[in-house]
């Protein structure tokens, strides 16, 4: 992670989002993030949902 960038707020909300976020995703495959910042969502995303392959 880039902790030039490193957002407290995303730290505070990304595991809400993912909680929202984990109904529609697909329980395997690739997924694209895109618009990361400073990729603190994804690292959090893939650290939980490691079937997921996420770029």
């Amino acid at each position: 992670m880039n902790w030039l960038n490193y957002s407290e707020a995303c730290a505070r909300n990304q595991a809400v989002i993912l909680e929202q976020l984990a109904p529609l995703l697909p329980t395997t495959g690739t997924l694209l993030e895109i618009g990361s910042g400073s990729g603190q969502h994804v690292i959090h995303f893939a650290a939980t949902l490691p079937q997921l392959r996420w770029q």
